[in-house]
């Protein structure tokens, strides 16, 4: 009988490993517990006007749980700060234009109408997982409580994401991201559909000549982007970058 309790307890204790939620950091697609990462583009060719310039840099931070902490977008000059309130995840954003880094001013920074909804977070999020605790869909709602975006997540092993479909206000289709990833669940391609056009608008990448640190996290990879659908003319070649930093 003891042995019998003894095999319950351990497929109980399986059970539960496996079903171990996924966390921010695993979704943003790193392996380990990182603590902060940056990331940029290098153009290759065409020939940048300023060789070795970084574009559409991003940091991210996360705590040792793999939550995601704050998101900082130089391209557009945004700084999103996640935290929980009241038991839930939430989000405040802020614009910024005094950054060396900020590449472009949007219009978003000048106040628009103010939200009658709770100030205290501009975001909410809502996240659906499957058995094994994988994220498979994630909404985000607005202080208001109304639903701006719905995300639904498809993988192939294990966590590798394999695709990625965003729906707008309405159930609209706005964008979808299929993937093809390699053996070691590194991705070789990328078919982006656009929606927001009338025809559709698809997009072609491939990546290579991938750099790996100790963690199996990228750090380096070079992403190439086609004129065409079949991907026989080249209209830009890029060096994608990763710096990242671990809790010990």
């Amino acid at each position: 009988m003891k042995v019998f309790y003894l095999l319950a307890a351990l497929i109980l204790l399986s059970v539960a490993v496996c079903a171990q939620r996924m966390t921010d950091s695993q979704l943003e697609g790193f392996n380990g517990k990182v603590k902060a990462a940056t990331t940029w583009n290098e153009t290759i060719t065409p020939k940048p006007k300023v060789p070795g310039e970084r574009e559409f840099e991003t940091d991210y931070s996360f705590d040792e749980n793999g939550r995601a902490l704050t998101e900082v977008t130089y391209f557009a000059g945004d700084r999103t700060t996640y935290f929980i309130l009241d038991g839930e995840r939430v989000s405040k954003s802020e614009h910024f234009e005094n950054d060396p880094r900020v590449k472009m001013h949007l219009l978003a920074s000048i106040d628009g109408p103010k939200s009658k909804g709770d100030s205290r977070y501009d975001k909410k999020y809502l996240y659906h997982y499957d058995s094994i605790g994988r994220v498979v869909e994630a909404k985000e709602l607005s202080n208001e409580g109304k639903q701006t975006w719905l995300t639904e997540y498809g993988y192939g092993e294990g966590t590798v994401l394999a695709k990625e479909t965003n729906y707008g206000e309405g159930g609209k289709k706005r964008w979808e991201y299929t993937f093809t990833n390699d053996a070691n669940g590194l991705a070789i391609r990328e078919v982006d559909v656009d929606f927001d056009f009338d025809d559709k608008k698809t997009s072609v990448y491939s990546y290579s000549d991938y750099k790996l640190d100790s963690h199996g996290n990228w750090t380096q990879r070079k992403r190439t982007s086609y004129k065409d659908k079949d991907a026989k003319k080249i209209d830009k070649i890029e060096i994608e970058h990763r710096q990242i930093t671990y809790y010990p």
